[in-house]
């Protein structure tokens, strides 16, 4: 998640392998020599797995070589499988003498919270002084970090973070999740064995497949996740990176032929199989990489991501609009208040679509936190406020998702314990208070009792603007309203050929938590 950083990276640990790979000991025999070559060879070309395997086969032979042991600690670190395995190498890499290593070493200090010693061994890295790997600027940007960790774990929130448990989660990367308006549904990603085709990237690693789990309506557990199929996966990479509020759009991330770059698809949920993906048209998609999407409540606003020329650097964030002729505008940089020189990344709207859940590297704990912003005005923006500790963590926390009660959240993180060896789907509980919340599941149909798509919106009785947007899904009719039983509201229902339909809600007296009720809409007249 972090490529742009990376590449870098492995450039100037590729000059600092030249001097690693010329290392033998006389504890190995010539076979042991050679395999080890090979799996330099594999290092410098980043396949890190590959390379892990001849390393883990050498190292009983030789478990106090410094250089053996940091490259073994890379190997975990940047694959990303098992990484807090990592740090017993690097430690004993800088104890063995190998004071290079300080700087891994101190980042995983930083990832189990003792910041004492992360700051410690960074400001020794910091005196290095002949060819260091990092720069001042990097180790600095991880001081900082440290700080605004301490500062986040000292005002705690009170929430419980969960693992979704192992019908979800495995030994592989789970990332993205989904979830339609009753949170019965959930779409996310995985880079699994069983992937479609089973074939694995240049990083040896499996290619992304888009899985779907349902919950069960009598233990309100989740099932074992499946892989979606083949109309929306491919043998390549296929993530699943936005849902529409309605259920019924599924915006997918795919990588070019060459995989270089990537763009974002749209597939449609019709007659119970989702169709075949999309290509969005440009200026959505670029020859650069388009990563990820939310979509607005009624379908015509996307806000993107995109390393594209032009940004504050690395992956920002755009919002483009569909004209009333059917084209898309020109996309528009969301500013400097949300993007910034790091990565920006993983857009979800509210049902509002002004509220605006994204993950960024920019004052974060480190990695990706996920990160909280209200849209004011044109492209003025809230100064974005981090969702804290301990959904944020000084490792990647992304791609989260808020349920329509504002009760659950829903995110991606790698985490050192209560994980299933990689990136796992988190579910956080935040302290509201549900009892002042009704679900209410509407049924509109038309005056022949058919489904009708119809757009819903709900204001807090003496308000101008919307408190919620809705639209019903178009084959079933159906939509659902969370709304808090001590206000009241004036609902409005809408819907092509149909008379308006305006009702004041009122919860008064009413104990239930879930009400259903069926609208049924009237023909406008000719001059309505």
């Amino acid at each position: 998640m972090k490529r742009h950083f990376y590449i870098i990276l492995i450039f100037i640990l590729t000059l600092f392998t030249g001097f690693l790979s010329c290392k033998t000991t006389s504890v190995l025999n010539d076979e042991d020599n050679k395999q080890l070559m090979l799996a330099n060879d594999f290092f410098e070309q980043e396949n890190y797995i590959k390379a892990l395997e001849i390393y883990q086969t050498i190292y009983p032979k030789d478990s106090l070589n410094p250089e053996l042991n940091y490259k073994i600690g890379v190997c975990y670190f940047d694959t990303k499988i098992n990484k807090y395995q990592a740090f017993k190498y690097f430690k004993t890499a800088y104890d063995k003498g190998l004071k290079e290593a300080a700087y891994y070493l101190a980042w995983s200090y930083q990832l189990r919270l003792d910041f004492e010693k992360a700051e410690e061994l960074f400001n020794q890295y910091l005196k290095i002084k002949k060819n260091p790997v990092f720069n001042a600027e990097q180790v600095q940007k991880h001081l900082e970090e440290i700080n605004i960790a301490k500062n986040l774990i000292e005002n705690k929130k009170d929430v419980e973070v969960i693992n979704l448990d192992p019908n979800i989660n495995t030994k592989y990367p789970e990332y993205t999740p989904l979830l339609n308006a009753d949170e019965s549904m959930l779409i996310f990603t995985s880079r699994r064995d069983d992937s479609f085709g089973g074939k694995k990237d240049a990083y040896n690693q499996y290619f992304e497949d888009v899985y779907v789990s349902f919950k069960d309506e009598k233990t309100e557990q989740w099932k074992k996740a499946k892989n979606i199929g083949d109309i929306i996966n491919t043998p390549t990479h296929d993530a699943a990176v936005g849902l529409s509020a309605d259920g019924n759009t599924l915006i997918i991330y795919r990588t070019s032929d060459d995989s270089l770059s990537g763009d974002l698809y749209y597939s449609l949920y019709e007659d119970s199989a989702w169709s075949a993906p999309v290509k969005y048209p440009e200026p959505i998609n670029s020859e650069y990489n388009e990563s990820s999407a939310a979509l607005s409540s009624d379908g015509n606003m996307i806000i993107f991501s995109s390393d594209r020329p032009g940004g504050y650097g690395g992956k920002d964030l755009y919002v483009i609009r569909k004209l009333p002729t059917g084209e898309w505008s020109l996309p528009m940089n969301l500013g400097k208040k949300i993007n910034s020189e790091f990565d920006e990344d993983a857009p979800f709207l509210l049902g509002d679509d002004r509220t605006l859940y994204f993950s960024s590297q920019n004052k974060s704990m480190g990695g990706f936190d996920i990160f909280k912003s209200h849209w004011i005005s044109n492209t003025l923006w809230s100064m974005p406020q981090s969702l804290g500790y301990p959904i944020n963590t000084p490792d990647d926390d992304v791609f989260f998702s808020l349920s329509p009660s504002g009760a659950y959240g829903y995110f991606s993180s790698y985490r050192d314990k209560n994980n299933y060896g990689s990136y796992d789907l988190y579910k956080v509980i935040f302290e509201t208070d549900i009892k002042d919340l009704v679900i209410i599941k509407l049924n509109v149909l038309n005056h022949v009792n058919s489904p009708i798509r119809a757009k819903i919106q709900a204001f807090e009785f003496g308000k101008k603007s919307p408190f919620g947007i809705y639209y019903t899904n178009k084959v079933t009719g159906k939509a659902l309203l969370i709304l808090d039983k001590t206000k009241d509201y004036i609902i409005d229902i809408e819907a092509d050929g149909m008379k308006k339909l305006r009702q004041k809600v009122s919860f008064l007296g009413i104990k239930e938590q879930e009400l259903h009720k069926t609208i049924r809409l009237k023909p406008a007249q000719n001059n309505e």
